[in-house]
């Protein structure tokens, strides 16, 4: 009996049963909670840089700054940035790219791309980001 009474708290200090884990997460537990994918959102199919074909995107400097926000209303937050919304994504081809976490002027994590030269390593770096060259 001591035996059962151990191996049942020892299961319920390290996660879940095996009938509760998730076949496609290594063994991670299922917990039933949302699943996310490698940008951080919903598990919604965009690339790890989180871009998909159906994100809007807000841009500046003719273009050579391009952000795909993440924002509840992306449209309202890039008017009120100042920038140009688009309901695509940005455009490939980026010279860098800014891994940008949420705080400051972005509620959720975004990514933020660079072209014709622009300084983006500079610019990610005040923005509290992580740049990554072409």
């Amino acid at each position: 009996m001591t035996r059962i009474v151990f191996l049942a708290a020892l299961t319920a200090l390290v996660g879940c049963k095996k009938d509760e884990c998730d076949d496609t997460a290594a063994g991670a537990c299922d917990t039933g909670a949302e699943e996310v994918d490698a940008d951080g959102a919903a598990d919604d199919g965009a690339d790890a840089d989180g871009s998909a074909p159906t994100a809007d995107s807000c841009s500046w400097v003719d273009g050579d700054i391009c952000v795909e926000p993440n924002e509840a209303d992306n449209e309202a937050w890039c008017s009120g940035v100042s920038g140009t919304y688009s309901a695509d994504a940005c455009p490939t081809g980026a010279e860098g790219t800014c891994a940008i976490p949420a705080g400051g002027d972005y509620s959720a994590a975004a990514m933020g791309y660079y072209y014709n030269g622009f300084d983006g390593e500079t610019a990610c770096g005040t923005a509290g980001g992580t740049y990554t060259a072409g």
